[in-house]
Parts: structure tokens; sequence; C-alpha cells
């Protein structure tokens, strides 16, 4: 995974599918309610992909995830392969993963992002 001068963090999927890049407001902090922006597209052309996104975060050093969170995924209206992700509190320092989980047409694949707080 890679991120940007301008805050995205960006990686493929597993098995190539998929381009998934992403940014929070605020930027990434423990305990602060975070807004996600997510963008998907096609890995071979780029072409902006829609289809049924979810996040999960887990932190492995202490065997827990988005403890009474429930993240909200909602398509950005008009812009294909955007989503907008609220209720998300990453509630420790710590390192993170966030897997960002795309099933569309092509198929499903996952794009997993470590982070540290």
């Amino acid at each position: 995974a890679t991120v940007d001068a301008d805050g995205w963090y960006s990686a493929a999927t597993a098995t190539g599918l998929y381009n998934i890049r992403w940014k929070t407001e605020p930027l990434v902090v423990p305990k602060a309610m975070l807004k996600f922006t997510v963008e998907v597209s096609a890995k071979a052309d780029g072409t902006p992909v829609s289809g049924a996104l979810t996040i999960k975060g887990f932190m492995p050093d202490h065997g827990h995830g988005f403890e009474g969170y429930t993240p909200e995924v909602t398509p950005v209206a008009g812009q294909t392969g955007a989503y907008n992700i609220t209720g998300v509190v990453l509630g420790m320092l710590g390192r993170w993963e966030l897997t960002f989980n795309m099933q569309a047409t092509a198929g499903e694949d996952a794009a997993k992002f470590t982070i540290c707080l």
C-alpha cells in the first residue's frame, strides 16, 4: 500500500481485480469518529467499479476490531465507484488492519491496509 501527499492510501486487492484508495476526515486519529472516502476501480483499466463494499478493522496485537461501532457504507450519488463510510472509530493507539472487501460483477476481492496510530 502507498499513501500520497494528500493522504490517500491505495493498493491493489489480493487477487488483483480492483484498486482501492481511501482517505479519512479528519486524518486518521485515535478515538475520533472518522468519515472514509473510498474509490474503487478495475485494476485492468482503471474504470470505476460499483458493487457491495464493506470495511473491517482489527487490532492483531489486541485481538479486537471496531468495538461497539458498526460502519455504514453509502455509495456517493452520481459517482460510480465512490463510497462514504461513517461510524468508524479507531479506539486505541497501536497497529490496525483495515480490510476493504468489494463484491462486484468481476468477483469478490479485498485489500488490507496496515496503519499505526
